[in-house]
């Protein structure tokens, strides 16, 4: 199914045919995003005592007062935090916004296996008629 994309006019090619929820690829325009708006970000270091780690946001808000009250006093050595502004986006119906993402450690990442892995033979234990108290039993013991 097609359609035409509200935003730059050129057809869109829906692949669900679910005329609510419109991407056009050439534009960037997503019926599911609600609103975007300019906030202030308060930028902190990890590292509160020399500023050796990384910077990330300690608040996110509406007003560039606010973010300055909040961040007042936060950062390396009681320094105020950096303010700067970025854009936030209201996505299904969720405000989306300036965030650090953690990567894994290495021990997160053995750990995402293991799981990975029990999940794969919990599956496999399924197909062979296993129910889940026999697998509970067998996890347990």
């Amino acid at each position: 199914m097609a359609i035409k994309c509200p935003k730059c006019g050129l057809t869109v090619i829906l692949n669900s045919g679910d005329k609510e929820n419109i991407f056009c690829t050439f534009c960037g325009y997503d019926s599911k995003i609600m609103e975007i708006k300019k906030v202030w970000v308060s930028w902190i270091n990890t590292d509160l005592t020399e500023g050796r780690g990384r910077q990330i946001p300690l608040c996110v808000c509406e007003s560039k007062a606010t973010s300055i009250r909040m961040g007042r006093k936060k950062n390396v050595q009681g320094c105020n935090a950096e303010i700067r502004d970025a854009i936030a986006v209201k996505y299904e119906g969720k405000w989306l916004g300036p965030c650090n993402i953690i990567s894994p450690s290495s021990e997160d990442k053995i750990e995402d296996a293991k799981e990975n892995n029990y999940q794969i033979a919990k599956e496999k234990a399924k197909k062979l008629g296993l129910s889940e108290e026999d697998i509970s039993a067998l996890k347990n013991r």
